[in-house]
């Protein structure tokens, strides 16, 4: 992928024969392009510039269909997918990781559930807190 170009602005000197009423039109098209080149330059954000949510949820035992966690959801369409962003032992013996680790989820009726746990395996005596990334389509 390239870089954005470096032409930040539009100026009136460059449309010698426009100057009459080509101001009118940079003004708002500078802004724009000012605001578009700050944002891809590197501002992005999932939250603010995707329709998505991140959630920091605490584990202290693997979900099962029986026994779901429950996440609120505030976007308007149906989650389409979760990404586990990062997993942090919070109370417990140091761990490795040995494998990755991945949510099990579910859209019902009454909302968003994460059924299970895979990767780590969370007691009463060692906590995770665990980084998600919920994308919606």
């Amino acid at each position: 992928m390239s870089k954005i170009p470096q032409i930040k602005r539009l100026v009136t000197e460059d449309f010698q024969e426009q100057k009459s009423w080509i101001n009118k039109l940079f003004l708002p098209l500078n802004t724009f392009m000012e605001s578009v080149f700050s944002a891809l330059n590197k501002n992005l954000t999932i939250t603010d510039n995707m329709a998505a949510e991140v959630k920091v949820v605490q584990f202290s035992s693997v979900p099962s269909f029986a026994s779901p966690l429950p996440l609120s959801w505030t976007l308007n369409r149906a989650p389409t997918a979760i990404v586990v962003a990062n997993a942090q032992l919070v109370t417990g013996a140091n761990f490795v990781l040995s494998q990755a680790v991945t949510v099990q989820w579910a859209w019902t009726a009454t909302g968003l559930q994460i059924t299970n746990l895979l990767g780590i395996t969370p007691t009463s005596s060692s906590l995770y807190n665990v980084t998600l990334v919920i994308f919606t389509g």
